[in-house]
């Protein structure tokens, strides 16, 4: 499968008339990236927009002490940079390092390309919005989380709303993607099974017992 079928496979812009579709092929680029291969980096100048395909990447920054704080980890196709349309003329800075895991494949559009479509073609331009809209949803899902929620919040919010985490990634993956210790994970897990909040039937596949309390240590 080329990349470009690729593109079409992944549903990115399938809502698109083919007219629609043709105009945004014609200015897409594709690359491919591999296992812990650096898209961009914390604050690198870039004149594109970037969509992911397929693949997974990660965002993390990293702080004084050279730990990196995770960020988001996107499994699925859709826009991956923040831009503003039409305002500024000047280049982006992206927020936070980039990282394929595994072998992923990206596509861009040239940020002066994105203005042209979104002016000429009005569907495109309505997709795109979305697409910018569903990126600030889980920007302010990062900040709920690492700045409201401690970290049994975090966990019983992660088994209430996303127990896919559990099953699909190690407990110290998910320990790095709450940005907690694994110790910290365990003992917290530990805590709401000992409360009979939760069963853990196998690895990573919990049941709610008690959803009351489970999100009783996260709602606000």
């Amino acid at each position: 499968m080329s990349d470009i079928e690729a593109v079409k496979a992944s549903g990115l812009f399938s809502s698109l008339d083919e007219a629609d579709k043709s105009r945004l092929f014609q200015v897409l680029k594709t690359k491919q990236l591999q296992d812990g291969e650096i898209l961009f980096y914390e604050n690198a100048t870039i004149d594109r927009v970037y969509f992911l395909v397929s693949g997974s990447v990660k965002s993390y920054k990293v702080n004084r002490f050279h730990n990196e704080i995770f960020l988001f980890r996107q499994n699925t196709a859709g826009l991956i940079t923040l831009y503003t349309p039409f305002s500024f003329k000047s280049l982006s800075q992206f927020f936070s390092n980039l990282e394929s895991i595994g072998t992923s494949l990206v596509a861009s559009i040239e940020r002066d390309q994105v203005d042209n479509l979104c002016v000429s073609a009005p569907n495109i331009g309505k997709l795109f919005f979305q697409m910018f809209a569903d990126r600030l949803l889980i920007l302010q899902n990062i900040i709920t989380r690492d700045m409201v929620y401690d970290s049994i919040a975090k966990v019983a919010y992660t088994i209430d709303k996303k127990p896919e985490e559990f099953k699909t990634y190690k407990k110290q993956e998910v320990a790095y993607m709450l940005n907690i210790q694994p110790e910290t994970l365990s003992r917290i897990l530990g805590r709401l099974k000992s409360e009979k909040v939760v069963v853990e039937e196998k690895r990573g596949d919990f049941t709610v017992k008690n959803r009351a309390a489970l999100k009783g240590y996260y709602e606000l």
